[in-house]
């Protein structure tokens, strides 16, 4: 799937809906997605195609130790 080595996996639901994932075989981060509705409802399938950022020191360090922008506060949870 553009340009990855992937694997495909698929479930459905009783209702008839059927998902499909495509993850990279080496990195496992998801590439695509399908959902196919029941052939009753006439719908087309939803595709969606994921792009991820390569890793990096500063990406890890956003992630790992998150800031507060400007203006905001963080409040508690209820």
């Amino acid at each position: 799937v553009d340009g990855h080595h992937t694997v495909e996996l698929s479930a459905g639901t009783a209702a008839g809906v059927r998902y499909e994932i495509f993850a990279d075989t080496q990195t496992y981060q998801v590439v695509r997605t399908i959902k196919y509705f029941p052939a009753k409802l006439a719908a087309p399938p939803i595709k969606s195609d994921y792009t991820w950022a390569p890793r990096s020191a500063a990406m890890v360090k956003l992630i790992n130790s998150p800031q507060i922008p400007a203006g905001f506060q963080q409040v508690p949870a209820d």
